[in-house]
């Protein structure tokens, strides 16, 4: 068993900035590997200030506000094999995706 198998796995949305980027801080200062999502470039910035923080931080630009993006965040989810222990949603201004997020983490984390 790898160590990242052994770390804490979480999700983060919005996390380029504000609340988002902040809640992903916590889980990567706790010892929680990453997977951040945004709809803005800054995701790549927050991506490097957190990798200095945990083992592994992947980010992915995509906007939730549209039900195929919120296909393809689950669908990385689904390609890092690993359950996720935590899912922090806060997608802004994209009130839309907040019920296909739902059903999306509900298929996804159960």
């Amino acid at each position: 068993m790898g160590t990242h198998e052994r770390r804490p796995f979480a999700v983060v949305t919005g996390a380029s900035s504000g609340i988002g980027f902040e809640l992903a801080k916590v889980f990567a200062e706790e010892g929680f590997d990453l997977l951040i999502t945004a709809e803005d470039v800054e995701i790549e910035q927050a991506q490097r200030e957190l990798n200095q923080l945990t083992a592994s931080v992947e980010c992915t630009r995509l906007d939730l506000s549209r039900e195929e993006e919120v296909a393809r965040l689950y669908e990385r989810i689904q390609a890092t094999a690993r359950p996720s222990t935590s899912w922090s949603s806060t997608p802004g201004s994209a009130p839309a995706a907040t019920s296909s997020a739902k059903t999306t983490c509900a298929r996804c984390c159960g």
